[in-house]
């Protein structure tokens, strides 16, 4: 059985592919709900056949039983069709990573800065 590190180079990869725009991204916008408070948006896309679902969400993180803050998460999961969760990732230290390169493609940055700075420079 693959330890969480051998999940790292896999998430790695998944960064390379989205950055180069050889693994496309779609929001997910009828997603199951999650047992946490997902942040923006679930995304969603095809690898091998696999669809692997990447998100931000936040929990309460508690130092006590009345004081609390806020603290946000990556998760990177394989899941069903219905995007109902197969199983969830090992989390890496590439998953931050990931989800923005994600919403970058996502927004149309690369080609935006790509076309604008071919504009060449201002007089």
């Amino acid at each position: 059985m693959p330890t969480d590190q051998d999940w790292a180079p896999a998430v790695q990869k998944l960064v390379a592919l989205t950055e180069s725009g050889k693994l496309t991204w779609e929001r997910c916008y009828h997603a199951p709900p999650r047992a946490h408070e997902i942040v923006g948006d679930m995304l969603r896309a095809n690898v091998q056949g696999r669809y692997i679902t990447v998100y931000e969400y936040r929990f309460k993180s508690y130092e006590d039983e009345d004081t609390w803050s806020w603290e946000t998460e990556v998760a990177v999961e394989f899941v069903d069709s219905q995007g109902e969760l197969q199983w969830r990732w090992p989390a890496t230290s590439y998953r931050w990573a990931l989800i923005d390169a994600i919403r970058a493609q996502l927004a149309g940055a690369p080609d935006f800065l790509r076309k604008f700075l071919a504009e060449g420079k201002p007089a």
